[in-house]
């Protein structure tokens, strides 16, 4: 059976990474989700699933589809909580650290969200990415309060 498991994931590894060469497929942000609540443990599904994710996110903000991404911001607020869970289990990945510091400043303003983007900025001191967007993330957050 865990033969099959680990066959399963790398198929799911697989299908990912078409979407990062293929930029005109597309993948729901409902389908992206549960591949990531289905594979948590699995960083490379992870991180490819938050880099994916974050191009949806910046599709969405670049081309001002407001409607479109209130129908989605929506979806995304329920899972949140997701984003901060994978980025708890991940605290050494750096991409997945940078990209859910990226996600939670662009649509999160509780504390548990904050606690999150300084446990990474803190994770990591010296890199300079990180500590770049997780100080850009919480002054987005400032602002929206």
């Amino acid at each position: 059976m865990e033969n099959k498991e680990k066959e399963i994931e790398k198929e799911i590894e697989e299908y990912l990474k078409s979407f990062q060469k293929e930029k005109e497929k597309e993948i729901s942000i409902q389908k992206l989700f549960k591949i990531i609540k289905q594979f948590p443990l699995n960083e490379t599904i992870q991180q490819i699933s938050f880099m994916i994710f974050k191009e949806k996110l910046d599709k969405f903000l670049k081309i001002n589809d407001l409607e479109n991404l209130k129908e989605q911001i929506i979806q995304i607020e329920n899972e949140i909580e997701t984003i901060i869970t994978i980025m708890n289990i991940f605290p050494n990945n750096e991409v997945i650290q940078f990209i859910g510091c990226e996600i939670l400043g662009i649509l999160s303003v509780e504390n548990e969200r904050i606690e999150t983007i300084i446990k990474s900025m803190n994770n990591f001191p010296n890199n300079q990415d990180i500590q770049f967007i997780g100080c850009a993330s919480l002054a987005n957050i400032s602002f929206r309060k």
